[in-house]
């Protein structure tokens, strides 16, 4: 825990909430580090999450999220998750 020091500014605190988001830049990362990382994925149906992810992530494919869902490793439906990572 951090006690003093620097506080962040509103731009700073700002960015860093992008960038933990993976929202400033598209990365490279595999996509169970990504949905690790959020936390999750929650859409309504099961477009957004292959959307969300694509704009994340540089060279992103649908395969990388489909085949964990397919063969058991994360639930999905209207939320995605890596329980690995939890």
């Amino acid at each position: 825990m951090a006690t003093g020091g620097d506080r962040l500014d509103r731009r700073a605190l700002n960015r860093a909430t992008l960038a933990r988001q993976l929202l400033l830049d598209r990365v490279e990362l595999p996509v169970t580090e990504a949905v690790g990382r959020l936390a999750g994925l929650n859409a309504q149906d099961l477009e957004p999450p292959y959307l969300t992810l694509w704009a994340r992530l540089a060279g992103f494919e649908r395969d990388a999220l489909t085949r964990p869902w397919r063969t058991g490793r994360w639930s999905g439906g209207c939320c995605w998750a890596a329980p690995s990572t939890w």
